[in-house]
């Protein structure tokens, strides 16, 4: 194959020895650009194409030549003795020429050899070489070359630059036939002229867009059935060109358009409440570009139909397509993935736009089948270091965390996005997807200063790329919407904004514009009749419980007088619990006197029940407590934390532990959630009125801090001391005891978590002053671990400044968790699911694999648990051999209960001891 079209075509750059099959590096490089232009027309947004464009000095259509034409060297390192003799039988298949002329071989990555071939003939086609910030283009390429596998090199220019950056990479042939390499993709993509200058923010996107097309051309299916005898490269690229908007479309990554429907039709609901309607009619004259807008509205006001809508209204003017939806947990997400596909599928003709769940056990959910997981074309590539090929299927990225934010619509956890900030490979990745959408942040508030502080970085990079940001919350302190909107306002180019406040007020909205920095807000008159619209008064009493310990009587017996008319009669209550200890005994207290059934008129929710046990329990309630479910009798949910944002029920009364206030407003945001709805819409089948005890929505607060002012011991840091204290006063002294929904909202959470306690007691500023300190440090780390700020980054490197692996960088603070199995072995030496053995584990036996039915049927049993519980565990926990080679339950902690029979046996792990109640979940002693 040498001298058709472009010098010698022996090297290899695919191959598969199964097969025999071996593919021509010249033509995966067309391959790659190919795609890669066509990316930039079918998947890249509006707004992206500008920014690129801008960020090179060149029009657009010359941006799409040159990122087509890089994406086109990214393989080029690959020319060169020391990659293609890593697999022999294709090797001796290159040219006898090129093996004649080895020289001395160096050991590099082919990413790094392609950031080192590429500057030499960059800088003859008159690509800058001076400096390391804009004007050095050629430095630039180089790096996005070098960090084509996910991670990013340092490119010191003394070294990339030197005439011997290409020693060991093969004798003269070698480097002559890359400059003629260089030459023919030049060649087929009209010789676009040197770029102005390379920003590096733009540099890291256009990374992205590089690795995307070269995953895509390495797809087995796409390289193996091509023909390569006798063509010539320019009637190969042509081919390539023709058939790239199959692949890209093949691959769920084509835009699609929606069809607009009315705010009814699209949401299900009569008619827009005055917040929606203040959106839909007063933002677009706010709007003339990108921007960041706050959302500020009481639990249940119909905050997430407001961000779709307002989504509407930024995109047309952002240019950007699609959305991505952030929420804090796996619970909230799976939720809002529902919501968000009926409302893009009502709109999608002919079914053409999905959207895509991203969060770490996202493939879990229904939207994902085992066929959809087990199959797919391999992607073939050889990733530096590996030391062997790596043959994968596009289940492991097209349906993974990273292909979920490229898809238009996503909807994920709040930590997927904040991967795109930290020093994780493929974080350039992840920006790609990003900087094309809506972005749109939900429960806003929920978030520890350390995932703030990355979200503040998160925004400077979006705030840059002019991408529509849009913030919902419910107690988000003004403080916190300041610090955010800020962060926007900086990677926009506005780094000195004084003087501004940039609260939204309540309820309500503000818009700041990206371009002038301007701000709009909602009209007071609208935000009058929302007032007027929403108002309700809620009642919140404070009960002083003892509470030493999870079974305290004291505390066990005022829940069980604060539900007392429910007990003699019908409604529903839920009960909220600051640990899953807490949780289990009043469960069972509930259980045992108060005479409720369980799973019919009781039933416990927390995260450390199965998975499977958890996702059954919250679809119950649901539809049980949902806006068409109420009944007619008597129910009671006891719940962890977990209730405050994953499910949307009604009921009558809750009843808390103390916890700080923005958190008990969310959780009275369940009392009387559809009300209004109801209403409007007519009240379910079986529920006409409430019960006769129940004259309005009721919050009671267990507090446990008596006069040492200080938490249960057994809660430990769960909450700060100065929040609950804070909160208690603050809510023991409302008055009447009403908070009036919504105007009364705001004033609570600034007097809690914002105003400084000025003559409080010693102990009290003290737990002020602690909590400072712990804010402040959090907020150090995080900004000690987020990437740099878009305005800062010279060098691409800085992207990668320390190795960290995704899967262990934990986005909060000491949270880090383990998942594991609870299970049984039987008699017979099977380990099984269940305590009865009829369920056997997958995979005990060394030989065969794991099918996807039976990772699912693994992880679907899961149970996370922190990590320092099990820091004694040992060989007995290890998993068996075939799911160590399976990368998600490669870490899983098996617990086997040796005695199925004893049901009060336990698995000891150190001092620390597991058992497993099918009512209770994981209980530990």
């Amino acid at each position: 194959m040498a001298g058709v079209g472009g010098g010698d075509l022996t090297p290899w750059g695919k191959a598969l020895e199964e097969r025999g099959v071996v593919y021509p590096l010249l033509f995966h490089l067309l391959d790659t650009a190919a795609i890669a232009a066509a990316l930039w027309e079918e998947f890249l947004a509006a707004g992206q194409r500008a920014r690129i464009a801008e960020g090179l000095g060149v029009s657009e259509g010359e941006a799409r030549r040159l990122v087509a034409f890089w994406a086109g060297l990214h393989d080029v390192g690959k020319l060169s003795p020391g990659f293609q003799r890593c697999v022999p039988w294709a090797y001796e298949g290159v040219s006898a020429a090129l093996r004649r002329d080895v020289g001395v071989v160096e050991r590099m990555g082919h990413a790094r050899a392609s950031m080192f071939s590429v500057f030499g003939p960059l800088a003859r086609l008159g690509y800058g070489t001076e400096g390391r910030r804009r004007g050095a283009s050629a430095l630039r390429v180089a790096e996005i070359l070098g960090g084509h596998h996910g991670r990013f090199q340092n490119a010191d220019p003394a070294v990339v630059g030197g005439e011997r950056c290409v020693e060991g990479l093969g004798g003269e042939s070698w480097e002559a036939l890359r400059r003629d390499y260089v030459a023919v993709v030049h060649r087929q993509l009209g010789e676009p002229a040197a770029p102005r200058g390379v920003e590096s923010p733009v540099a890291v996107v256009v990374t992205g867009l590089v690795i995307l097309a070269d995953w895509l051309a390495s797809q087995e299916h796409y390289w193996v059935a091509k023909g390569v005898s006798g063509v010539s490269a320019a009637e190969h690229f042509g081919a390539a060109l023709a058939g790239a908007g199959e692949v890209i479309a093949q691959a769920g990554l084509a835009r699609v358009g929606l069809v607009r429907q009315s705010f009814a039709r699209l949401h299900g609901v009569g008619e827009a409440n005055p917040l929606q309607r203040s959106v839909m009619e007063e933002l677009p004259g706010a709007v003339s570009g990108a921007g960041i807008l706050v959302v500020t509205a009481a639990p249940g006001d119909g905050k997430t139909e407001t961000a779709l809508e307002a989504e509407r209204v930024l995109s047309r003017a952002a240019g950007s397509c699609g959305v991505c939806f952030v929420l804090p947990t796996m619970a909230t997400s799976d939720a809002m993935y529902k919501r968000v596909a009926s409302v893009v599928a009502r709109q999608s003709p002919g079914g053409g736009s999905a959207v895509t769940l991203t969060h770490s056990m996202a493939w879990l959910n229904e939207a994902y089948s085992d066929v959809d997981l087990a199959s797919g074309s391999r992607v073939v590539s050889h990733e530096d270091g590996e030391g062997e090929w790596a043959v994968t299927r596009p289940g492991e990225w097209l349906r993974g965390s990273k292909r979920a934010l490229l898809a238009q619509y996503a909807v994920g956890t709040f930590d997927q996005a904040l991967l795109s900030v930290l020093p994780v490979r493929h974080n350039c990745l992840r920006l790609l997807g990003l900087t094309g959408k809506t972005f749109v942040v939900d429960e806003a508030h929920a978030y520890e200063p350390y995932e703030r502080q990355l979200l503040q970085r998160l925004l400077s990079w979006l705030g840059w790329f002019r991408c529509p940001v849009v913030l919902l919350s419910a107690t988000l302190p003004s403080q916190a919407a300041d610090q955010l909107v800020r962060a926007y306002l900086r990677g926009a180019g506005h780094r000195k904004v004084r003087g501004e406040s940039f609260s939204p007020g309540y309820p309500g909205w503000l818009f700041a514009d990206a371009e002038t920095a301007r701000t709009t807000r909602m009209s007071g008159e609208r935000r009058k009749e929302h007032q007027a619209y929403r108002a309700v008064r809620l009642a919140v009493e404070v009960k002083a419980v003892t509470h030493r310990s999870a079974g305290d009587a004291g505390r066990l017996a005022v829940i069980e007088r604060e539900l007392e008319p429910l007990l003699a009669g019908r409604g529903a209550a839920a009960v909220v619990c600051s640990t899953v200890a807490d949780a289990q005994a009043t469960y069972l207290h509930l259980r045992d006197r108060a005479g409720l059934r369980a799973g019919e008129e009781l039933l416990l929710l927390h995260s450390q029940l199965p998975g499977q046990t958890r996702e059954e329990r919250a679809g119950v309630i649901s539809r049980r407590l949902g806006r068409g479910g109420r009944g007619a009798g008597r129910m009671v949910v006891v719940a962890t934390q977990v209730i405050e944002q994953s499910l949307d029920l009604d009921v009558d009364v809750v009843v808390s532990d103390l916890a700080p206030v923005s958190q008990l407003l969310q959780r009275a945001g369940r009392c009387w959630r559809h009300e209004h709805f109801w209403r409007g819409s007519g009240r379910p089948e079986e529920y006409r009125v409430r019960p006769g005890w129940c004259r309005g929505p009721r919050l009671v607060v267990l507090n446990p801090l008596g006069g040492r002012q200080e938490p249960p011991r057994h809660w430990g840091g769960v909450y700060p001391e100065y929040l609950l204290a804070a909160t208690a006063e603050v809510l023991s002294g409302l008055p009447g005891g009403v908070v009036d929904v919504p105007q009364g909202i705001q004033s609570l959470v600034e007097r809690v978590h914002v105003q400084v306690p000025e003559g409080a007691e010693e102990k009290r500023y003290a737990q002020y002053l602690q909590l400072q300190g712990e804010i402040l440090g959090q907020e150090q780390v995080g900004r000690c671990a987020a990437v740099p700020p878009p305005w800062e980054l010279t060098g691409l490197h800085a992207m990668h400044r320390e190795t960290l692996d995704e899967v262990r960088a934990a986005t909060r603070l000491g949270a880090e968790s383990v998942r594991v199995v609870y299970c049984f072995r039987q008699a017979d030496g099977v380990v099984t699911f269940d305590r009865a053995g009829q369920e056997p584990l997958p995979g005990q036996q060394a030989a065969g694999g794991l099918s996807a039915g039976d990772v699912r049927a693994v992880m679907r049993r899961t149970i996370p648990v922190r990590a320092t519980y099990l820091s004694a565990r040992g060989p007995e926990h290890a998993v068996p051999g075939p799911w160590a080679q399976q990368p998600l339950l490669g870490e899983v902690v098996l617990l086997v209960n040796e005695e199925p029979e004893d049901a009060g046996s336990v698995v000891a792990v150190g001092p620390v001891r597991f058992g497993l109640d099918p009512e209770l979940g994981l209980v530990r002693q």
